[in-house]
């Protein structure tokens, strides 16, 4: 998620944004709202915040920040893309929400309740998945969403609106998945970790009798040095709601397996 700032005009989702689009003499810009001071976000609790417009392009979560839709990932499977983001209702979020990754796969209601705001829109809510974090000048508590779910959120393709967002349960979610980012190798291993209720706390792969607790790389990526450990293996996942899953009767038992390869 790139967020652009011309001058001391609204953030765009504008790539990078072009001079002479900035200040081009046709009049004031809308008075933005005032950015919100960051705000720890927890289950339940209704929070302030805006939502903006990421991308209308379908194809530019391949390069999100929480990895679930690179072709490394996908090349074998993508179950853990429905229901969200096969819907469009997918969300980036700025970096004081999205906590180094931990709020990758996590779920929000977000309400626009027809406040004033830099275009005119509609009240509306949708539940949306995070998948990408990015920056937005001084904005803290910004959801940038991929346009469908902009839409039914505002009732707009474009501005900045205030919102509220309540962090939820996923609805119906994908069942838990692990895919191999880094194969081939009896001694490390990358993965992909998607699919459940919420975001992942923690994470843990069994490979035989061994046990290695797995830590973030990045965005819902987790990894560990595997020991030359081979046979059967399983992942151990603990999700940020307190739920927990296992992902067993992985790769027909065998260790390690190729890049790609997908057990859910």
């Amino acid at each position: 998620m790139l967020i652009s700032v011309c001058g001391d005009e609204f953030p765009t989702i504008c790539g990078e944004c072009d001079p002479s689009s900035c200040n081009n003499d046709e009049g004031p810009s809308p008075t933005p709202p005032s950015p919100t001071p960051p705000t720890p976000s927890t289950g339940g609790e209704i929070l302030p915040g805006f939502t903006t417009t990421w991308t209308s392009d379908p194809n530019t979560i391949q390069s999100g920040a929480c990895e679930y839709a690179t072709p490394s990932a996908t090349a074998q499977g993508n179950s853990w893309l429905s229901p969200f983001v096969t819907s469009g209702n997918y969300c980036g979020v700025t970096l004081d929400l999205f906590e180094g990754g931990a709020a990758c796969g996590r779920c929000y209601l977000v309400k626009y309740d027809g406040s004033p705001a830099t275009d005119s829109g509609q009240p509306g809510e949708q539940i949306v998945q995070i998948v990408e974090t990015g920056t937005a000048g001084s904005y803290t508590n910004l959801f940038d969403c991929f346009i469908d779910a902009k839409e039914r959120i505002t009732g707009s393709d474009t501005g900045i609106f205030p919102i509220t967002y309540t962090q939820v349960d996923c609805p119906n979610p994908a069942s838990p998945a692990a895919v191999v980012l880094d194969g081939n190798n009896a001694w490390y291993v990358k993965v992909l970790l998607a699919g459940g209720p919420s975001g992942i706390e923690s994470a843990t792969l069994r490979i035989g009798e061994s046990t290695f607790p797995l830590s973030r790389v990045a965005g819902a990526t987790f990894s560990a040095s595997t020991n030359n450990a081979q046979g059967p293996a399983s992942f151990d996942v603990t999700y940020d709601n307190g739920d927990t899953a296992t992902i067993d009767g992985c790769f027909g038992g065998a260790w390690p397996v190729d890049t790609s390869s997908v057990c859910d």
